[in-house]
């Protein structure tokens, strides 16, 4: 982080539209980590993971024309390289990204059985898009598992029990493979930082 670097506090998330944030923070490069704040004093996890995931996905629609009639037979290839991009870009609101790819077996079921949406494709689930008058090229399907989580036993149904921000994740199916779409916490503190740059203020000094 340089002497430069201050941390930018972005209007009250729940305030503005993940859109609108998304453009905030994909409209310059990448920052260094924790120099845009989105929120304030957020303690709902699912509410971060909804509003990072749709950053997420905003961010690759801009490499990928809006999502539009992309390649899906080079998408694995495609992803790969804009994953690094994207990754500096959830750095700087104070989160890690992390993307597990698996091969879509019975066998790794119980790896990503748990998910908490589906990412979808218009071009891939057209039908549903049409059927829910959808708009965006992409659409997140929740699991009807979470439908239940407060109501155990529920037509058989096994709640998932989510205690933290890594609990929660997404995932995209693609080509025989399962993409796992997660984030947590970057390791910040922020009185480290001010520190860091008050002593390079101060070398500045005596060079």
């Amino acid at each position: 982080m340089s002497e430069t670097d201050t941390i930018e506090k972005f209007p009250e998330a729940k305030e503005v539209s993940s859109e609108q944030i998304a453009e905030f923070i994909f409209s310059k490069p990448p920052q260094e980590p924790c120099t845009i704040q989105i929120f304030a004093d957020e303690n709902d996890d699912e509410y971060i993971f909804q509003l990072l995931l749709n950053i997420f996905m905003e961010g690759l629609a801009k490499n990928y024309n809006n999502l539009d009639n992309i390649d899906l037979g080079k998408f694995s290839e495609n992803f790969d390289k804009h994953i690094p991009i994207l990754e500096k870009f959830i750095h700087s609101v104070g989160f890690n990204l992390k993307i597990e790819k698996l091969d879509r077996t019975n066998e790794n079921k119980e790896h990503f059985d748990d998910y908490y949406c589906r990412v979808g494709l218009r071009q891939v689930d057209w039908f549903d898009f049409q059927r829910l008058h959808i708009e965006k090229n992409y659409h997140f399907f929740v699991n009807h598992r979470n439908i239940f989580r407060d109501l155990a036993g529920v037509q058989n149904v096994n709640p998932i029990v989510r205690t933290c921000l890594p609990d929660y994740y997404a995932i995209f199916y693609n080509q025989g493979k399962v993409y796992k779409i997660g984030f947590s916490h970057y390791k910040f503190n922020k009185a480290n930082v001010v520190s860091d740059m008050a002593e390079k203020k101060m070398a500045e000094k005596f060079n």
